[in-house]
């Protein structure tokens, strides 16, 4: 009996050496929301400035400030004639924080994932999906007041163009793939994993044409809410064809070098902070954050 007895004590005195206090827990919880933001935050200032100068070249063009391409070349040459002056721009402000937001949410997400050991795929997209879609309204709001020429405050069908042009890419490009990637395997002869990734590249630059207009319309609905349907439907066949070859060039950053900057910036950092990677967190992959368009 007495040496069942000492050998539970010693089992138990083990137990507790093993097992996390919780101050070390919440340390680790720390360090592990320090590698998210950080590493959310790196790779939106690296995908920024092109975002915004797009971002903002839009509202320009459909406000009648200056022409699309104008507006979006001056950024560019400002940006690199004062490089340091990058963070008073407020399209910077504006841009940097939505990216930094959706990835924040994306690296959150796959922590907790970890730390439940089981993967959460609705939970996750779910979450992200709500808190872009916020932000990129809140975004394009800013934009409307900032860059509309005086526009007075943004109306409510502004924000539900908005939401359409979101909730509508989002769909097709959450959806498609899926279906798509069989018969492009079939047609090509490659992979169905090849395919499904080709599908997931492509579509986000196939939707924008049925996106943009969205876009359009809720820029136009904020400077001429007085305008007939007929004059919307005029601005926004006018400027169709820029805004999406623009969408088209602000597609790049964020889903190339930020998702893929993000992922790896994390894991660095987690490896530096002697985090664990435990589970789902170990896989985090571009895949999720090349499919998210947000604004």
């Amino acid at each position: 009996v007495r040496a069942n007895m000492a050998s539970r004590l010693e089992n138990d005195a083990q137990g507790a050496k093993l097992a996390p206090s919780p101050v070390s827990a919440a340390k680790e919880l720390a360090l592990e929301f320090a590698a998210d933001a950080a590493a959310a935050s790196t790779a939106a200032v690296l995908v920024t400035p092109v975002c915004a100068a797009v971002d903002k070249a839009v509202a320009e063009s459909l406000a009648g400030v200056r022409p699309l391409w104008d507006s979006f070349f001056a950024s560019l040459q400002s940006m690199v004639r004062e490089p340091a002056g990058l963070i008073r721009r407020p399209e910077m402000r504006y841009v940097s924080a939505l990216f930094a937001g959706t990835y924040l949410l994306n690296n959150v997400m796959v922590s907790a994932e970890g730390r439940a050991r089981q993967p959460m795929p609705t939970t996750k997209t779910a979450t992200i999906f709500a808190g872009n879609l916020s932000l990129a309204m809140w975004k394009d709001a800013a934009f409307a007041r900032l860059f509309g020429g005086g526009a007075p405050i943004v109306p409510p069908p502004a924000f539900a163009a908005w939401a359409a042009r979101d909730i509508v890419g989002m769909t097709a490009i959450f959806t498609l793939p899926p279906l798509v990637a069989p018969r492009v395997a079939e047609a090509t002869g490659i992979s169905h994993r090849s395919a499904e990734a080709l599908s997931q590249f492509v579509l986000p630059l196939a939707v924008q044409p049925i996106v943009a207009p969205f876009h359009q319309v809720g820029y136009l609905l904020s400077f001429k809410p007085n305008a007939a349907p007929s004059e919307l439907f005029a601005s926004v066949r006018r400027e169709l064809s820029n805004v999406v070859a623009a969408r088209w060039v602000r597609i790049f950053p964020p889903y190339c070098v930020g998702a893929t900057a993000n992922k790896d910036i994390r894991m660095h950092l987690r490896d530096a902070f002697q985090l664990p990677r435990h589970g789902p967190g170990r896989r985090m992959t571009p895949g999720l954050m090349r499919r998210m368009t947000p604004g």
